[in-house]
């Protein structure tokens, strides 16, 4: 099973001080959440959007105001992106430990999570990692489109276990 930068849901999202530590439950359909309010929220709202099949969706939590590449770059990035969770059948999320830097109104967070992914065979799969999240100071925004919080970068990686035994990776700024 191949992941793209991300994919699934929030059916353990919490600080690392409380995580948890239990394996994953059986999982039910999620409700809509789209909240761009912090990193935390973007990161959750991302994987929400994954395991909706809301490709499109989290596909837009990584992109600027206004989009870098061409409409035909874009619809291949996407098509790619979107074919990454072709075997996706659900993943819960663990976020851990949120910190950030600002200069020149520019503020990057690095989210460390771990993630357990099941495949459409039943298969599980923990991956853990760092996403960058980046947003600019709307007060300095005096055009538009308005470049949103978004998600700039990312890696996750293959661990060996599952979610529950997985360590919280260090996310340097």
């Amino acid at each position: 099973m191949r992941i793209a930068l991300g994919g699934l849901i929030v059916l353990s999202c919490m600080s690392c001080a409380n995580a948890q530590q239990s394996a994953p439950q059986p999982f039910t359909r999620p409700d809509y959440s789209d909240n761009r309010s912090s990193a935390v929220d973007v990161i959750r709202s991302y994987y929400n959007a994954i395991n909706l099949s809301q490709y499109a969706r989290a596909y837009s939590y990584k992109l600027r105001g206004t989009p870098e590449l061409d409409a035909n770059a874009l619809a291949a990035d996407y098509a790619k992106f979107r074919d990454g969770f072709s075997d996706t059948a659900h993943v819960w999320l663990k976020l851990g430990f949120v910190t950030s830097d600002t200069a020149m109104s520019t503020t990057h967070y690095a989210v460390p999570v771990v993630i357990e992914t099941l495949s459409d065979s039943g298969t599980r799969q923990a991956y853990a990692g760092c996403y960058d999240v980046v947003r600019v100071s709307a007060g300095v925004q005096d055009f538009v489109p308005f470049d949103p919080i978004r998600i700039a970068g990312g890696t996750l990686h293959k661990i060996n276990g599952d979610m529950a035994s997985a360590a919280m990776p260090k996310c340097p700024i």
